[in-house]
């Protein structure tokens, strides 16, 4: 099993809006195989996020510009990572009220 390692938050300096629900995302954290000991690491093209206001999971098209990802490069995230982001849209979706679960 694969360790997945998660960096310390970064601000970022071109903040991309969610093509989904439109709110400015100023912020992220990037998941990783390698420990990166907290270290800050800015996203480049081609990385996968989490809107945590809209629950919509999206790709980095440039640092400051994200869309939605295509089936093939959903098909290419390791299967552990994929299992983390879907983890991370019931978190957001729980946060933000678009909650499927019944209350206990």
């Amino acid at each position: 099993m694969t360790e997945i390692y998660c960096s310390e938050g970064v601000r970022l300096p071109d903040p991309p809006t969610c093509p989904v629900c439109g709110v400015l995302l100023d912020g992220t954290a990037a998941l990783s195989s390698r420990d990166t000991k907290g270290r800050p690491i800015v996203p480049t093209t081609g990385d996968i996020t989490v809107c945590m206001y809209c629950a919509s999971m999206l790709v980095f098209d440039t640092p400051s510009r994200l869309r939605l990802p295509t089936t093939a490069e959903l098909q290419t995230v390791h299967p552990q990572v994929r299992e983390f982001l879907s983890h991370l849209v019931v978190a957001a979706q729980e946060l933000s009220g678009q909650s499927k679960s019944k209350p206990s």
